[in-house]
């Protein structure tokens, strides 16, 4: 594998967003994606940490361009 692994995110609690915005200082990872229930959720989370990719269907993210997955 080359490049950074990308992570995608599964929930918006508490506890994913210090984690995802910790991603942020790990050299070779990312977090690029987050899923969530709701769409106004995923969305916010996203906004606020910087993910580029948001989904409200966790397969959906799952089907996406992500290496590994933390679940909230």
């Amino acid at each position: 594998m080359s490049g950074p692994l990308r992570w995608g995110v599964v929930g918006t609690g508490v506890i994913s967003r210090p984690m995802a915005a910790g991603f942020a200082l790990v050299v070779g990872a990312g977090v690029v994606a987050v899923a969530s229930r709701s769409e106004a959720s995923a969305d916010a989370f996203a906004d606020d940490i910087g993910i580029p990719h948001r989904f409200s269907d966790y397969g959906r993210m799952l089907d996406s361009d992500i290496d590994a997955v933390y679940i909230g």
